[in-house]
């Protein structure tokens, strides 16, 4: 008999939990089992195997991206009439970080019936996807995310955040600082009226991280202008646009600027590229959302908007002209007086974190989302703090 090949997909910092997590909910099937380092092998109570192959972004970086970029190419020449979803979905491909495959016989259907309902519930509680032979996604709720059809069962798909949290790994539930940051995220997100039905309020560690120096954030800030305003030129004025935007950076390299400096690899792939579909455009405009985060943290802009609400890119673009008229009489320790404190920062970011779960409680049960909270603003601001606060060491690591 054929095998039959499953893979599954999440975006976690501890990929380890994917194969304990397997191991679990197989317990009761299995005969025996053998590993070797991240393949492992178990043996049924029928006698049959199931093969497995772990990969994950932090110990095979160059796999991983190969396999994710496939997908991305075959998935982007799709037609489609849920372009919305199509677009989630190829942003949520582009960031996982762990790769799961899973082999096992077919030919008996009790034993493909055990397989699957393995599969769903793992995808369930790890917030992760399914991809089956026939080249499509689903979720851990069964439900048809995307496939080579251009088919889905969902009208939207917000991509999932970090496995981590919904494990739990950063909670702390004896420290006072945090147990008085919860207090204050709670009664916030009261007088707001984001209400919560089942979900924990959730309480990050924060005295665990610490901010980004300024140099650093200002570094982040360019590379986002940079990439934002070439997508910006691209979806507005086509190549002409492009050519123009070219036209500026060099002039600003030859007054003695390095805006592209601090592009991490996949930006500089998205700034050479002579492929960009409007997808690609729409992903690094987005990053603006987490530009809005950056420029608030410095005192750059006053006040960050509920996230019901884009962020001012012109006012942001504004801000950035005036950075570079006058970078060069900065003092680094004087010069940023309206930067948040430390507690005003941590306090945004758990707030932020409660809104993306609001919006993902919301998902679940179909749900209109609490106050009109946009789940790409909420998730990109998320991202941002993050790195921001050094929970997400690398930028391009969601």
């Amino acid at each position: 008999m054929d095998n039959e090949c499953v893979y599954f997909y999440c975006v976690t910092g501890d990929s380890g939990q994917v194969a304990i997590e397997l191991n679990r909910m197989l317990d009761c099937f299995i005969h025996s089992r053998e590993f070797d380092g991240n393949r492992w092998k178990y043996v049924l109570n029928d006698r049959s195997e199931v093969k497995c192959q772990l990969l994950d972004k932090e110990r095979e970086p160059e796999e991983v991206s190969k396999h994710t970029s496939e997908l991305v190419s075959y998935f982007e020449r799709v037609p489609t009439q849920k372009e919305e979803v199509k677009s989630a979905l190829l942003f949520q491909i582009k960031v996982f970080t762990t790769v799961l495959k899973v082999e096992y016989k077919r030919g008996d259907r009790n034993r493909e019936n055990m397989m699957c309902d393995v599969l769903f519930h793992m995808a369930d509680k790890l917030q992760g996807l399914l991809l089956f032979p026939d080249m499509s996604f689903y979720s851990g709720k069964r439900e048809l995310v995307f496939n080579d059809e251009g088919k889905s069962d969902l009208v939207t798909y917000g991509p999932m955040i970090n496995t981590d949290f919904f494990m739990k790994k950063f909670f702390m539930t004896d420290d006072s600082e945090n147990k008085e940051r919860r207090v204050r995220t709670m009664k916030r997100l009261k007088d707001e009226k984001v209400a919560f039905e089942n979900l924990e309020p959730m309480e990050v560690d924060y005295t665990r991280y610490g901010i980004r120096i300024e140099e650093s954030v200002i570094g982040r800030i360019m590379a986002i202008v940079s990439t934002g305003s070439h997508a910006f030129c691209a979806l507005n004025f086509g190549e002409e646009g492009v050519e123009t935007w070219w036209k500026q950076i060099h002039d600003m390299e030859e007054d003695g600027f390095e805006p592209l400096k601090n592009c991490v690899q996949e930006e500089k792939d998205y700034l050479f590229s002579k492929n960009n579909e409007e997808n690609d455009h729409l992903r690094f405009f987005w990053q603006f959302e987490e530009c809005n985060v950056f420029m608030w943290s410095l005192g750059l802009i006053k006040n960050m908007s509920f996230p019901s609400e884009h962020c001012e890119v012109v006012k942001m673009l504004e801000v950035m002209d005036l950075f570079y008229a006058t970078s060069s009489k900065i003092d680094w320790e004087t010069d940023f007086p309206n930067r948040k404190g430390r507690r005003e920062i941590m306090d945004e970011a758990d707030v932020t974190l409660h809104y993306l779960l609001a919006c993902v409680e919301a998902m679940d049960k179909n749900k209109k989302m609490p106050r009109n909270i946009d789940t790409d603003i909420a998730m990109h601001r998320n991202h941002a703090f993050n790195w921001l606060l050094g929970i997400q060491p690398e930028w391009d690591v969601i």
